[in-house]
This record gives C-alpha cells, structure tokens and sequence, in this order.
C-alpha cells in the first residue's frame, strides 16, 4: 500500500493533558479534503488518541510508504513534531517532510534552522499552499517563489512571501472527517462522540496572549450559515454524531449571522456548545441560540480585576462578564469560564479578587490557566525584550507550569495558588449539591479530572 501524502498529528508530551482533553486535529482534515479533491491520496494520522508512539509512527510510514509528509505543530508539541520528521526520516530520506500549524508557522525560520530532517515549513492557512507543494513534487517543479512557504535552499532558509487569506471560507470542501478515529473524541467530561465544527476564521480584537491575528489575521472571515448547515447534516448522516463543538475564537461576533445560523442549526436537531466573548452576546441571543441546541457556553473571562483585564489588553469589562453569565443561566445553558492567573501586573490582591469574582458568578465549569506567552503574542514579544522568559522548552508551554517570573511570586507559590484555585471553587458544598440535585453527572466527571488533575500537582 502507497499513497501521496501522509498527515500526521504528533503525540503530546508525556507531562501533558488527559486524552479526556483531546480534540479532533481540524487542520490536517481541511488539508487532507482539499489534497482528496485534487485527486491525491491521502491519510491522516492522529497519534493522541490513539497512543502512538514513535516505534508505532515509524511502522506505520514503513507501512503507507509516502512519498510527502505533513506534520502539525503546536507549542506544546513543537519537540515531538520535529521528532517525527527524524523518525520519517529514518524510514527514507526521499520522503518530503513540511512542517505546519501555529508554532512552526509563527516561528518558522528558527523551527527550520533547527532540523536536518525537515524540508520546509507550511506557513498560516495551508489548505492552498500545501496543495501548491504536492502538485510541484509530484510534476518534479521547483518549489521556489511558492507563496507563504519557508524552505531550505543550498543549506539556506529562504522565506517567500505571506499567501493570501482566503476569503471564500465556503470554496473549501468539508474537513475530511473520514479519515480520523471519531470515535476517540468525546465532549469533554461526557460519554457521547462529538465533532468539531469551524464556521470562522480570524479575530479583530488585540488580546495580548492570543496569537491568532498571526495565523488568520485580524479580518473576521465567515462561512454562509447554509454552508455549515450543509455541514452539519453530513455529520449526523454520514457519521452518526449529533453533538457538535464549535471550535471559532469568537462564534457569536457577527449577531444577525449567528441568528441565522441557529434558525439552520434548529431544523437538524443537534446539541452544540460554543466559545465567545461575553461583549459579544445580549439576553436575547442566548435564549435564540439555547432553542436552537446550544447546551453550553465557553467565555473567556480571564480576570475578576479590570486593572489585569486592561492589562491583557481584553477589551472587556467586570460588568460585562456579570452580564454575560447572568443571560447565558437564564437562557438556561451550560457556563464555563476560562481564568488566566498570574498576569503581568498580577498580585496576591487581584488574583483573591479574581478567585472570589468567579465564585460570584458560579459558573458550571472553571478552568484556571497560569499565563503562557505563547511565540507570535505581545505578551511573549515584551517578556523577550524584558528578559523575563525563564524556560524555553516547549513542552512546558501547556498553561499549567510557570514559564517567566513575575514579581511577588515564587514558582512553587504558583503552583500552589493554582491548585488551591480549583480546590476552592470545586469543593463549595453548594456547587457539589446543585451539581447532585440536577443528577449533572457529565458536569461532575468533569470537575472530578480537573480537581484531581490539581490535588495531584498540589501534592508534588
């Protein structure tokens, strides 16, 4: 068996999350539908969920035999990434090896200058790009002056210039889903499959932390609510999967869109959660998007004190947060919130205020993140120039292990603090009686793995 293009997502670091946590890698399933429909053959490897190795890796490229292969990079994985192009490698150096995805895109010239084994490096949205690179290996053409590619020339890298966006979101055929293991990916905390689903690209707001601007620019891009409906009825039909993720930065920040989609979404008969900014919804919108199916909504709050918010660059106000969450329980969904501890500017004071602040809102679910500056953010750009970054392997960039030092703080102390963090919120006996009453047991297996996930490293 030998196909073209072998598409690999590489294994999380040992220290990282539960495979509970594992989502459905999106980007090398666009890629794969755009090769597919160009007539190429193609297979997707996810090694998370299914535990591969790098012994099992190499197996399975012996096996394929490709004569091109993508590899996905994140922060976090960026190490395992590069160690999978020297495991392909090792089976043929003939085999064409590209890297993608945000790390390798953000940081492209040092990922290249950094390995034998990889050729080059997809930058930014790949669905063109990578088709560009196949169709010229195949037909034996130079990959010279191939838009938004970095490539080794005579031992040199050699940056082309940025491609494009692409503005016809709907031009792009559906992720191919039927190359993934569907049935390893759940909704966190419950029993049930579920798929994601990305109906935007790109962010026009300026969070300090967020490096998505880098990746998809600041122009908001949509899909036609037609075209993800469309979408969705492949999955329910052609997979059997009712539960949808949506996985946008922002999936309510065009209001009559999101009335639209929802009035699609109703006629399907699914079940969906989504992740926006709490400036981004009114009372009425959540009550339109809870009777259409919306369980459960993710808001970045990030902080109780606006002095940090500011700081951040969020954009957003304690108010607003309160607002927000008031509406969304009301509408009766599902609410959990997203805190980032020990931010730039961060004291003991403001992050007891923070702690109590998302206690007042009372959320379903919390997840406390400490600050990670992530390559291709302001946050990670200042802390260079300050000389503040302590640690530079990636792997610990997982929004959990302090990476920079912050006045005020020791190492321990965040970590301490952090864990103390989800202790508090989760053994309220009010929380855990409302949480018995409704019998939300999802809900409760949730909050078990993220309590035990902090007793544990509280206990280091």
């Amino acid at each position: 068996m030998s196909v073209d293009v072998l598409l690999i997502n590489p294994p999380l670091p040992s220290n990282s999350y539960s495979k509970e946590l594992v989502t459905q890698p999106l980007g090398l399933a666009y890629l794969a539908a755009v090769l597919e429909s160009a007539g190429f053959s193609v297979k997707i490897l996810d090694c998370p969920p299914l535990d591969y190795t790098y012994k099992d890796v190499k197996n399975y490229v012996e096996s394929l035999k490709p004569k091109i292969v993508g590899v996905s990079s994140t922060t976090l994985t960026i190490n395992n990434a590069l160690k999978i192009a020297e495991v392909v490698k090792e089976v043929s150096t003939e085999i064409k090896v590209f890297l993608g995805g945000a790390h390798a895109s953000i940081l492209d010239e040092e990922t290249l200058a950094k390995s034998f084994y990889v050729d080059g490096i997809i930058r930014g949205e790949g669905e063109v790009t990578f088709l560009e690179v196949v169709k010229k290996i195949k037909e034996g053409k130079s990959l010279n002056d191939t838009l938004g590619l970095t490539l080794k020339v005579d031992n040199k890298i050699v940056r082309f210039s940025d491609r494009p966006l692409i503005e016809d979101l709907d031009s792009i055929p559906y992720p191919a889903r039927h190359l993934l293991p569907l049935d390893k990916y759940k909704a966190f905390g419950m029993k049930c499959p579920s798929v994601s689903v990305l109906s935007s690209r790109g962010c026009p707001f300026k969070c300090k932390f967020c490096a998505v601007k880098r990746l998809f620019g600041n122009k908001f891009r949509a899909r036609s609510p037609k075209n993800i409906a469309e979408e969705i009825k492949e999955i329910r039909e052609r997979y059997k999967v009712n539960y949808i993720t949506f996985v946008d930065d922002i999936f309510t920040l065009n209001r009559e869109r999101t009335v639209k989609l929802c009035d699609e979404i109703k006629k399907l008969d699914v079940i969906w959660d989504c992740e926006t900014r709490v400036d981004m919804v009114n009372e009425q919108l959540l009550k339109t998007m809870a009777n259409a199916g919306c369980q459960s909504i993710f808001f970045g709050v990030e902080s109780g004190d606006q002095s940090i918010l500011n700081n951040m660059g969020k954009g957003i106000t304690v108010e607003q947060i309160r607002k927000a969450f008031n509406w969304a329980k009301k509408a009766g969904l599902k609410t959990v919130a997203s805190i980032i501890l020990f931010y730039p500017g961060e004291t003991k004071i403001t992050i007891q205020k923070t702690l109590r602040f998302v206690k007042e809102l009372d959320p379903d679910l919390v997840q406390f993140c400490i600050a990670t500056p992530f390559p291709g953010t302001e946050f990670y750009d200042e802390l260079l120039r300050q000389g503040m970054l302590q640690e530079f392997d990636w792997s610990k960039f997982d929004v959990l292990t302090p990476v920079f030092a912050l006045d005020g703080f020791t190492e321990l102390e965040m970590k301490k603090i952090w864990s103390e963090a989800y202790i508090s919120f989760y053994l309220r006996p009010l929380y855990l009686f409302k949480r018995m009453i409704k019998r939300d047991w999802p809900t409760l297996k949730a909050f078990l793995y993220m309590l035990f996930k902090a007793i544990k490293l509280k206990l280091k």
